[in-house]
């Protein structure tokens, strides 16, 4: 059943794969400007090009699979569609995704020599209590923050622990092993998730920096990291009020003193982003955490004193434009503790 499933998906969705190839390849001939997340995505059109040599210029996929890679190759976000509990995005039927991490300008990896290194990341449909197991555009925008953050101050990540929350296939963690990072905790608290980021990481050869641990959101559940972390990082994690005190409980006991979390999250079809993301910080102030603000004195970027949404825009395609605004918009803020922690 679950190959028939997959099956009729590409075949239903490659009517899209064509429709969103060429609207891409129109984007691509556009000067473009992608507002903030309450904004639209403004395109600027340059001179007219003709639909048909437009048309011309579009490879011929050979088969419905093929035109689905085309279309996700890159780490190319794709549009969504709401499925029973949860949604789907076409690029989750490619069973292996492989996924580009843009090293600093200044820098190269320790691991490789080479500007770009690429992660095969392994992934299964999303559904409905393990939508973990899939590739989200929430996901890629968060390492594409990470690249831009660390290329305009790449020693950003050096001698830092981070911790990701709700790490899913394990991705945003290896990225930010490969951009500098000293250790990287992945974290979720579903178990089928946490086997599959596992393996993601041994695929990749990044055991010995990226250490995959099941958590269950709580204070209680974070004691065993607490203070651990230099940065937490997470995406498309507050969609249930009901899991937000957990959530900011988590994120202020694995914090140390002196840390910060970024957090970003992507609309849905039917979920307003800043409606959600306010009700949130709410939630975090109560748990002893405070939003830092670029004019802050403790902002914790010193290359930039830009917003983190603003920056995220820059690093964004005219196709992810497109996407980010079909959704309702992305926005990233960062946090802090309000006190450091009493010594004992």
């Amino acid at each position: 059943m679950r190959m028939l499933w997959k099956f009729l998906s590409i075949v239903s969705l490659t009517v899209r794969v064509t429709s969103l190839s060429l609207e891409n390849l129109l984007l691509g001939r556009r000067r473009f400007v992608c507002q903030s997340a309450a904004s639209t995505a403004i395109l600027l059109p340059s001179s007219p090009t003709p639909m048909a040599a437009l048309a011309s210029e579009l490879p011929v996929a050979d088969s419905a699979e093929e035109g689905i890679s085309r279309q996700c190759r890159n780490g190319a976000l794709s549009m969504e569609q709401a499925i029973p509990g949860a949604y789907s995005q076409i690029c989750m039927a490619i069973p292996i995704r492989e996924i580009p991490v843009r090293l600093p300008s200044s820098g190269r990896s320790k691991m490789e020599g080479e500007n770009v290194v690429t992660l095969r990341i392994e992934q299964q449909v999303a559904a409905a209590g393990s939508t973990g197991t899939a590739i989200w555009n929430s996901s890629l925008l968060l390492k594409q923050l990470l690249e831009r953050l660390v290329d305009n101050e790449p020693s950003l990540l050096e001698n830092k622990t981070i911790l990701e929350l709700g790490c899913g296939t394990g991705l945003v963690s290896m990225a930010a092993a490969h951009l500098g990072a000293q250790q990287v905790l992945a974290t979720d608290g579903n178990s089928l998730v946490m086997e599959l980021a596992k393996r993601n990481v041994n695929a990749n050869d990044l055991s010995d920096r990226v250490t995959t641990q099941q958590l269950q959101w709580g204070m209680m559940d974070a004691m065993d990291l607490a203070g651990r972390a230099n940065i937490v990082i997470g995406a498309d994690l507050t969609y249930s009020p009901g899991s937000w005190r957990q959530l900011a409980e988590s994120m202020e006991t694995v914090l140390s003193d002196d840390g910060v979390i970024i957090y970003l999250s992507l609309g849905h079809t039917g979920f307003n982003v800043n409606a959600e993301v306010d009700g949130f910080l709410s939630v975090t102030q109560q748990q002893g955490l405070e939003t830092v603000q670029p004019s802050s004195l403790n902002w914790p970027f010193q290359a930039t004193r830009e917003n983190l949404s603003t920056i995220l825009q820059k690093t964004m395609l005219p196709s992810d434009c497109q996407v980010v605004q079909s959704t309702g918009g992305v926005r990233v803020v960062v946090l802090r503790r309000r006190t450091r922690r009493k010594r004992l």
